[in-house]
Formats: structure tokens, C-alpha cells, sequence
């Protein structure tokens, strides 16, 4: 009836995250020459500033192009604000290996990761993509997912309502030609417009912590109340009738359904009463989110 012990938040989007990430860096590794065009005049900045939108420690330079030299890396047109970079990310992955955390700058505001990485899937790991899932240290609402490989990142962090996301492009920096240009933005800064087929669904994820579906965020199976009180975690119960308003989240629940498409009205429901906060409902224990792809 209920999902099985599957590690729910990470299979959806690690596996998802994987699939691009094994199509970029499969098509691109050992290669001499970009799948795009490579973008020349590239004027680069080493530090970050309240500007930038994430920046990793000192494993980042973004660069400064021109709109045209930007149409170059196929961003969607609905993403207003976003920064163009850089990052070592064979040194990324190296430290996150050593379980090692990661300092992140999200709109000026340093933060540092929690993270552990998830090892079911040995086919990804097999080429050396590498998937890690957690928390920002001491930040009681958030969530952190990171694929890397020596040459592709992709990063969601999600913190008060907010998502921060890291994607790749096909394009090679011309300093660093081994290194593909990536691309960084938040949630707010994407608009409901731009060309057609650039925005992609919203979809669900219903985590089992009573199945054991949150042991990354150090929530065993067996939690009870206090250790969620302990953990700064807010209860809410609900029942029958909260889910007539959530028919997504109740499919999920009973069938286990796994990444389904969730409505907007869905969303504006989770996001105002549940999410980041420990969802009881006939005796067992959730988390309530969901991710943009």
C-alpha cells in the first residue's frame, strides 16, 4: 500500500539528474573539440559578489558574455536572471568523495553543505558520476542534490521556498577547453514565458520517512515525534479529507507512484501548509515537496 524502501527524493531526482548527466558527459568525455560552437572573448570574475547566484568556494569563475554569445548555450528563454561559469569539477567532485562539505553562496548568503552520497545506482558510478543528497549544515528547511563527474554539475538547492539550480550546456569554455560553461538561477527568476517547450513540469515527491525514505537527512524509519521536535521539525496531521485537495499526493501515497506530474493548485497547497515540515497521516510520517524539471 505504501511505497517501498526505495530512498524516494533521491531515485527521482538523482536518476532523472543522471540521465542528462550521462547524456552530456558520455557524448563529451575524451572528446578534442566542444558539441557547440566554443565561445570566444570570454571575460571571467573569480569572486563572487551579493550579484551571484551560486558560486562553489573557490572552485568557480563565471563569465561575463554578451546576449548573443549567450543564445550560443541554449538557455531557456523563461530564466531571466542567471549567471554563466565555470567550475573545477574534478576538484568538486574529489572533496565530495572525502565527505568533505562544500561552501555555497546563494545570493551573497554563505552556506555549507551536508550531504552523503546515494551508491545504488553502480552503472553511473561504474563512469564516475557520482550523486549526493542532504542538507545545508544547520539550516533547518532545506534541501541540497548534486550530480558531478569530471566534467558536468548539476545542483538543486532548495532553502525558505526558494530553489537554487546549477545546469550544464554542450559548450566548452575556451580557457579551460576540457570544462563545459554551465549555468546557474533561481527559482524566482523564472517567468512563466519564453519559447515554447522550454518549461518543464513540476512533479511530485512524497518521502517516506516511516519506510526509511529520509535516512539521508539522518531520519531513520523508527523516528518518532520527539526526534523530529529534536530536529526542528514542525507535525502536521492530516487526514482523509486534507487529501481530497491533494489527489496527486494521495495516488502517491496509496500506490506509490513515484515522480508524478503535479498540478499548480497542488503545488500552491504544499508549498503553503507542508512543505519542509513532517506530514503525519494514519500513523505514518512524510515529507511533502516537489522538483522542477
Amino acid at each position: 500500500m505504501f511505497p517501498k524502501k526505495s530512498l524516494l527524493f533521491a531515485v527521482v531526482l538523482v536518476g532523472v539528474i543522471a540521465v542528462v548527466a550521462i547524456m552530456l558527459m558520455v557524448a563529451g568525455e575524451g572528446a578534442t573539440a566542444p558539441t557547440a560552437v566554443a565561445i570566444d572573448g570570454v571575460n571571467e570574475t573569480g569572486d563572487p559578489s551579493p550579484e551571484t547566484v551560486v558560486y562553489i568556494d573557490s572552485m568557480t569563475e563565471r563569465r561575463d558574455l554578451s546576449p548573443e554569445e549567450c543564445e550560443e548555450l541554449d538557455i531557456p528563454g523563461s530564466i531571466t536572471r542567471y549567471d554563466v561559469m565555470v567550475f573545477d569539477t574534478k576538484e568538486i567532485k574529489e572533496v565530495l568523495l572525502r565527505g568533505e562539505p562544500l561552501t555555497l553562496s546563494l545570493d551573497g548568503q554563505v552556506f555549507t553543505t551536508d550531504v552523503r552520497e546515494h551508491t545504488t545506482d553502480t552503472e553511473a558510478r561504474s563512469i564516475g558520476i557520482h550523486s549526493f543528497t542532504g542538507t545545508l549544515l544547520d539550516v533547518e528547511k532545506s534541501e541540497v542534490v548534486l550530480t558531478v563527474s569530471d566534467r558536468v554539475l548539476l545542483c538543486r538547492v532548495w532553502i525558505d521556498f526558494t530553489e537554487y539550480f546549477i545546469e550544464s550546456t554542450a559548450v566548452n569554455d575556451t580557457k579551460y577547453p576540457e570544462r563545459v560553461l554551465h549555468y546557474a538561477y533561481c527559482s524566482d527568476d523564472v517567468v512563466p514565458e519564453g519559447p515554447p517547450g522550454n518549461l518543464g513540469g513540476i512533479y511530485l515527491d512524497v518521502i517516506n520517512i516511516s519506510n526509511g525514505d529520509a535516512e539521508y537527512r539522518d531520519l531513520p524509519a523508527d523516528s518518532t515525534e520527539d526526534d523530529f521536535i529534536r530536529a526542528g521539525l514542525e507535525i502536521i496531521r492530516i487526514d482523509d479529507t486534507d487529501l481530497k485537495d491533494l489527489p496527486t499526493v494521495n495516488r502517491s501515497i496509496q500506490t506509490g507512484e513515484i515522480g508524478a506530474e503535479l498540478p499548480f493548485d497542488e503545488e500552491g497547497i504544499i508549498v503553503e501548509r507542508y512543505r519542509g515540515n513532517v506530514v503525519e497521516y494514519k500513523g505514518s510520517y512524510y515529507f511533502f515537496s516537489y522538483w522542477k524539471g
